[in-house]
């Protein structure tokens, strides 16, 4: 495959670094399926020399200059389709000596910038207190955007940023009585599993302007792939794992108790609502498993209520997410375009266990992360991770 990684300050395109680059490396996550704000990272190392050289044809600053935390941008192409987009997240790790040294870099993808700014007050950012009482999540999610949007521009900042695809949205509700930040607010509102039920928030840059930003607001993103995935397995025509392991866990509970905003007991108007959800079939196939803890950010009964059915979803006793390596036919990995032999964040297929040691994991699975790593000749290494899915 063909790959670009270009790099650019502000709008300036500093160049191609791709040919002089190795450890590419790409983790992405679904944040509907996370229980804790996360963003997209990639990283990769270059050999300083070369960066130096290719600077010193084009600029007359200081190539260390062009390195900037959140000013140099960076989009790695694969044949000619976007990958990933982000900016510079820390300053570049420098090694070795001489001629020889390497750069390490790390960039975010776009969304991360949400995490540099909190939720506040529409009229005042300097207050905490912020009410959403049934509002559609797309236009919650929109509001929170655009607010960020206009504190960025009033400090001196513009981002080329835009609404793309936006999906109609059941209602949230929610009081905010501290300062989360907005990446916290929004992953924290994708995973909710009640209400507005499960979304995604999705950077997607404009193939015509890599200088422009789509945000897109989407039901559970991803499609049912009619693609099979076997283990063990050999043969040029399928497409098989060559390796398997289902992480354990003991982080889990078949019910939640979740204390919002307020105190425990106390019998003013500062009593904390509490949220319970049990999920009686896991009683019935395992045992009763009660966890507790507290949402300081969360006053409504309605908010609580819905991250207790949040957090017991994701301490489920039958969750499993296995992890293999795959190897075999080619398959087009990040194209959530492609019907037939293509795989994306949030799309699902069918693994087939083949073995004889008793176990069968076999079912439908969803790609709910996926790390991947080129080595020096742009062949990929996939490592996706999977949520077991009802029959689809």
């Amino acid at each position: 495959m063909a790959h670009r990684l270009l790099l650019y300050l502000g709008n300036t395109l500093i160049g191609d670094v791709n040919k002089f680059s190795k450890n590419r490396h790409l983790a992405e996550t679904l944040k509907s399926e996370a229980s804790s704000p996360s963003a997209d990272t990639f990283t990769f190392e270059m050999s300083w020399k070369k960066f130096q050289d290719l600077v010193r044809v084009y600029f007359d600053d200081n190539p260390a200059s062009l390195l900037r935390f959140g000013k140099t941008r960076m989009v790695f192409e694969e044949d000619g389709r976007v990958r990933f987009a982000g900016w510079l997240a820390s300053d570049p790790q420098r090694s070795g000596v001489a001629s020889n040294q390497t750069l390490s870099l790390t960039f975010y993808e776009h969304f991360a910038r949400l995490s540099g700014d909190v939720v506040c007050a529409a009229d005042d950012k300097m207050s905490p207190v912020r009410i959403f009482n049934s509002v559609p999540a797309h236009l919650y999610v929109q509001q929170l955007i655009n607010e960020f949007m206009t504190r960025v521009k009033e400090a001196g900042e513009t981002l080329n940023w835009s609404f793309g695809k936006v999906n109609a949205l059941g209602n949230k509700t929610i009081t905010y009585k501290d300062f989360p930040t907005v990446a916290k607010a929004l992953c924290d509102a994708m995973n909710n599993v009640q209400g507005a039920g499960k979304f995604d928030v999705v950077f997607r840059t404009n193939p015509e302007n890599y200088d422009h930003q789509f945000i897109d607001i989407l039901k559970p993103r991803g499609k049912a792939k009619n693609i099979i995935i076997e283990y063990p397995g050999e043969g040029v025509y399928k497409l098989w794992a060559s390796d398997y392991s289902t992480e354990e866990t003991n982080d889990f509970a078949s019910e939640t108790l979740i204390a919002g905003n307020g105190q425990i007991g106390s019998p003013d108007e500062m009593t904390a609502k509490l949220g319970v959800a049990i999920d009686t079939s896991s009683v019935r196939d395992y045992c009763y498993y009660r966890r507790y803890e507290t949402a300081s950010n969360l006053e409504s009964q309605t908010a609580v209520d819905d991250y207790a059915a949040t957090r017991l979803e994701q301490l489920s006793f039958g969750q499993k997410t296995p992890k293999i390596v795959l190897i075999g036919r080619p398959i087009a990995w990040g194209d959530d375009a492609n019907e037939d032999s293509g795989l994306a964040l949030g799309d699902t297929f069918y693994f087939k266990e083949t073995t004889s040691d008793g176990s069968d994991n076999s079912g439908y699975y969803r790609i709910i992360a996926l790390d991947i790593s080129w080595d020096d000749n742009g062949v990929a290494t996939v490592q996706p991770t999977l949520l077991k899915e009802s029959d689809v």
